[in-house]
């Protein structure tokens, strides 16, 4: 029989998967072709801007500070080039 997931286990998986994409260690592609089912918080594929706040708020609560820290990394990247496009 196939136990439930808790909704803090599909959010903490959903959260982790988006980590993975926008950081680059892994695409969609690859999680789909070793993982069952992969959920994502917001549809990050499609979207033109990546919330980096609701990714680095998520770390944050669960004190996960080295994935913060790479989150405001490239969240500030991406600030600096949008600044030099405008």
């Amino acid at each position: 029989m196939h136990k439930e997931k808790e909704d803090s286990q599909i959010i903490e998986e959903a959260m982790n998967y988006a980590y993975m994409i926008v950081t680059g260690k892994a695409t969609f592609d690859d999680l789909i072709s070793t993982e069952s089912e992969v959920m994502l918080p917001y549809n990050i594929l499609a979207e033109e801007e990546i919330d980096y706040n609701v990714l680095i708020e998520y770390f944050e609560d669960v004190e996960d500070y080295e994935k913060c820290a790479e989150l405001l990394i490239l969240a500030g990247m991406h600030n600096l080039k949008n600044k030099k496009n405008n």
